[in-house]
């Protein structure tokens, strides 16, 4: 995906800093697990369990976020 990034004159920060910018953002309202998906290479189909994260109630936060910004 670097490599992609710098082809556009992308410049991304390093897998570093995102992570330390990612420990930042997320807080005990995140869930992350592992769970399988399906990933497609050429003609064959791959199922791997890898993490994800998500919001359980995301659109409280939405709406949490959206009264911050109006006040």
């Amino acid at each position: 995906m670097y490599r992609w990034f710098k082809s556009l004159n992308v410049s991304i920060a390093s897998e570093r800093q995102q992570r330390k910018l990612a420990k930042g953002i997320v807080d005990e309202n995140f869930i992350a697990e592992r769970a399988p998906f399906i990933f497609s290479h050429k003609s064959k189909e791959e199922i791997r369990e890898v993490p994800f994260c998500y919001r359980p109630n995301l659109i409280a936060a939405i709406a949490d976020t959206v009264e911050k910004h109006e006040r």
